[in-house]
């Protein structure tokens, strides 16, 4: 699929969203792009709450009710998987995304005509220790895709990050910026540092250089990476939560029993919060994301839908 846009439809769309025009050739085509898709977005905010059935039924149902994968991933996409890979732990230690949610994804992403799946990961622990411990390098294995280290800067490019408060710019992994469909696949956790990692901190992943966020500030480096590090699709693990000693743990699992479906990372992380028993409203990167009209953390406004 060709996933470049001439300027005349960037334009148009522009002038749908009633963006202004003066400056926006300023913007590269990605930029550009990805600021249409923000402003989209924000116009309607929907979660998918699955919580019945095995871990594969639900996330299965809640695909389909939030209008199929068909929606997100057209054929000849080229779809990148980000899941929280990074921790050498079990499973069931709720330390990284269950391997049975990326299990049914690339199938059902398969099934959708992608013309190729793969997953990335920039780990905290080593990654051949990591990958095997965790489950998620089995279960890309078993559908025939590759679970890739980003631990290296060739597979990274600078974007600008226009209006970025702290961050003016980040070096992400390409293939996450240039694919077709880019879906985020965290788990729900407490995090030390960060206080929760749902889809906006799971981004981390995604960045060479983490020590910068931590230098210049960890919850405005997410908040501000998130303007241009943008999902088509969030699938969340809330299978089992991490409620005490995270990222990595080992600490208190909670089985939940539930996957969230949608497009709206702060909306899903104020959700996701609120799982943890944490207010949304003392998450610094959450506030600042919907500051920035990243997402809506004001569930009163989204719409929720149960099955």
């Amino acid at each position: 699929m060709d996933s470049r846009i001439t300027r005349k439809e960037l334009l148009k769309k522009a002038g749908q969203l009633g963006l202004a025009i003066a400056g926006i050739e300023l913007l590269s085509n990605v930029d550009l792009f990805r600021t249409v898709s923000r402003a989209s977005a924000a116009q309607k905010s929907t979660i998918v709450v699955a919580s019945k059935g095995s871990t594969t039924r639900m996330v299965a149902q809640a695909l389909a009710k939030a209008g199929g994968i068909g929606k997100y991933v057209k054929k000849g996409s080229k779809v990148v998987i980000k899941p929280n890979a990074a921790w050498a732990m079990r499973p069931e230690q709720a330390a990284n995304t269950n391997p049975e949610v990326i299990d049914i994804l690339i199938k059902l992403c398969k099934k959708a005509g992608a013309s190729s799946v793969v997953a990335y990961e920039h780990t905290c622990d080593s990654y051949p220790v990591a990958f095997r411990e965790n489950g998620i390098k089995a279960a890309c294995n078993k559908n025939g895709i590759k679970l890739i280290s980003a631990s290296e800067k060739h597979y990274y490019r600078n974007i600008k990050i226009p209006g970025g408060k702290t961050l003016k710019g980040v070096n992400a992994i390409k293939a996450i910026l240039d694919a077709d469909c880019y879906i985020n696949v965290p788990i729900v956790k407490v995090h030390s540092a960060g206080i929760v990692t749902i889809c906006l901190k799971n981004q981390m992943g995604c960045v060479f250089d983490r020590a910068e966020f931590h230098r210049k500030g960890l919850h405005k480096c997410i908040a501000d990476a998130a303007r241009v590090i943008r999902p088509h699709l969030c699938v969340v693990d809330a299978t089992r939560i991490l409620l005490t000693r995270g990222p990595r743990g080992p600490g208190k699992v909670k089985n939940e029993h539930k996957i969230l479906v949608g497009t709206d990372m702060v909306a899903l992380d104020a959700y996701g919060s609120n799982l943890l028993g944490v207010n949304p409203e003392k998450v610094p990167h959450i506030v600042l994301a919907n500051k920035y009209g990243i997402g809506r953390m004001d569930l009163k406004k989204v719409n929720i839908i149960n099955i």
